[in-house]
């Protein structure tokens, strides 16, 4: 199944879940986030899902969806998590912890709707203080972190990992991937994961040797 702009919350989590169940090598255990992280905290996503049902309640009202179809989108954006409840899920595995993050990019209150037409798929990867981050637009020769609207979730990431909500510390950020035209993040993202975790099972993960044309930027 290829991804699309019309790629649901639904369709990432049967993805997701298909990956965290290939076969590893011993010793090999990556930690699968199993929903995507979507808001930047949970008020966030209180009342973007409030929005959402105000919305699909008048589009029933009026004949223009069924009410399988608004409830189908309330749905798809009532799965996503947001940052708060994706830290508890970074666990101590060694091989560390892999999750999708999603963001309106002209948004700065990270709210997302049918109304926003740019949105933004990316994938994040944790292991001992290290940060891994499969950028479909990334523009390769940055050095400087743009934790601007692009990966905009990412910075509030950043900012928790660095609280006291976790006990986890962020010492080195990596940035690799590129070659978006600005439609297919999601598709490329899918095959990242499916790349690094169904061919390579997840060996070159933990592996900064092997991430060739990443770049460790400031943060």
């Amino acid at each position: 199944m290829t991804f699309d702009t019309k790629t649901t919350t639904q369709h990432w989590m049967q993805f997701l879940q298909t990956m965290d169940q290939v076969a590893t090598p011993d010793g090999i255990r990556i930690k699968i986030c199993p929903k995507l992280t979507m808001y930047r905290n949970r008020q966030s996503r209180q009342l973007y899902v409030r929005d959402v049902q105000g919305r699909a309640a008048r589009k029933i009202s009026l004949g223009v969806w069924t009410q399988v179809a608004g409830d189908a989108t309330i749905a798809n954006w009532s799965l996503g998590m947001p940052i708060g409840t994706f830290l508890p899920l970074i666990r101590s595995y060694a091989s560390g912890s892999l999750a999708i993050f999603t963001n309106a990019i002209d948004n700065a209150s990270e709210q997302q709707s049918k109304c926003v037409t740019s949105w933004h798929t990316y994938a994040i990867f944790y292991r001992d203080g290290v940060l891994g981050v499969y950028d479909p637009s990334y523009i390769h020769g940055t050095r400087i972190f743009d934790l601007g609207t692009r990966i905009s979730l990412l910075k509030h990431l950043v900012k928790a990992l660095h609280g006291t909500a976790t006990n986890h510390t962020i010492t080195e950020i990596w940035i690799g991937g590129g070659g978006n035209n600005s439609r297919e993040c999601q598709e490329m993202t899918r095959k990242w994961v499916a790349h690094e975790i169904g061919d390579r099972m997840g060996l070159d993960l933990g592996n900064r040797e092997e991430w060739e044309g990443w770049t460790k930027v400031h943060f």
